[in-house]
């Protein structure tokens, strides 16, 4: 087994650059932190500060079709324990998947990190998926291809415009107690880098037949750029649980080179369609918090010669956070 080492790298910069900065505060105060950095990534009130264990679900499955076929590339194996850190200002998630059957079996990485800057949303995030089932709409029969491994590394920004009603890091990180229903619109845009490789074409041999030539892909590479805008949203219902609902769609380009056993060309369409959908329940109290949410996205691009992509990632989480520090402070929102 042998998975993409782009992973192992980004973990290193992430773990560096926001772990590094709050492993230790007293050693960050003697080294007189330039305040820029001081003042965007630390938090250095401990009472904002929790950890975090987590049940997770999450399936990104990759669609192939044309006009009249359609094969599907899932994932198995989608549930996951993890770990986390969360502040009023980051908040990074580690998920350990719980393998089934060994032998087939999907390996994969999941990370994913918020990093909360007043009116600023940023979520890193990082996929390295090897094995897939491959499930057709003529059958029931399922093939486990071991050899097709995605990667995928992004951004997504958000500028939120009102923030004074409203806490994004309350809303995940359990920080403030809800009064009033509110919601923000918020623009932005999102960065992408993604690959595929096969040992042979990604479509199972007796399939082949339904497809052209052009679709017989045994790697890809892609990157894609967009801007994005929607509105987020969280309403009390009292006992101190909330609920948040959130709509945020997409639009973009992508540069993207595909090759086959005997070819390699690049769509002529550039165009990436993005449609993101969450939404969860929480429940805050003085030492602990519980959050339960869900997300669906769907990522549409054409691949030219009458065949389509469409990235569908369903995923859910629950999580359990403990505060710490030595006092109970409750902050609210008004």
């Amino acid at each position: 087994y042998c998975m993409s080492k782009h992973w192992f790298l980004f973990l290193i910069l992430v773990f560096s650059l926001h772990f590094g900065y709050c492993q230790s505060i007293k050693a960050l105060d003697s080294l007189k932190t330039v305040p820029f950095i001081d003042t965007l990534l630390i938090d250095r009130d401990i009472n904002n500060w929790s950890v975090r264990l987590f049940g997770s679900f999450r399936e990104q499955r990759f669609i192939l079709s044309n006009k009249n076929n359609k094969l599907r590339y899932v994932p198995n194996n989608p549930v996951g324990v993890g770990f986390g850190l969360a502040t009023k200002k980051l908040i990074a998630d580690f998920t350990i998947n719980i393998i089934g059957n060994e032998e087939k079996a999907t390996k994969r990485v999941d990370f994913n990190s918020k990093l909360l800057i007043k009116n600023h949303h940023f979520d890193l995030f990082l996929q390295d998926y090897e094995g897939f089932e491959v499930k057709n709409d003529l059958n029931d029969e399922t093939i486990f291809r071991p050899d097709i491994e995605t990667f995928v590394i992004g951004i997504n920004y958000l500028y939120l415009f009102d923030v004074e009603k409203l806490s994004f890091s309350g809303m995940h990180a359990g920080l403030y107690h809800q009064k009033k229903a509110a919601y923000s619109f918020g623009v932005g845009g999102f960065v992408e880098y993604g690959n595929l490789n096969a040992d042979t074409s990604i479509i199972p041999n007796e399939f082949e037949p339904l497809f052209n030539e052009q679709a017989q892909i045994t790697h890809s590479a892609e990157f894609a750029l967009g801007v994005k805008g929607g509105i987020i949203s969280v309403f009390p219902l009292g006992k101190n649980f909330y609920a948040i609902a959130n709509a945020i769609p997409g639009l973009g380009i992508t540069l993207k080179n595909i090759e086959t056993a005997d070819l390699s060309y690049r769509p002529a369409n550039p165009l990436i369609f993005d449609m993101e959908l969450s939404g969860g329940i929480g429940y805050n109290a003085k030492r602990y918090y519980v959050i339960l949410t869900v997300r669906t996205d769907l990522l549409a691009t054409s691949l030219g010669f009458d065949n389509n992509s469409l990235i569908n990632e369903t995923s859910a989480k629950l999580a359990i956070g403990y505060r710490l520090g030595r006092k109970n402070r409750e902050a609210s929102k008004k």
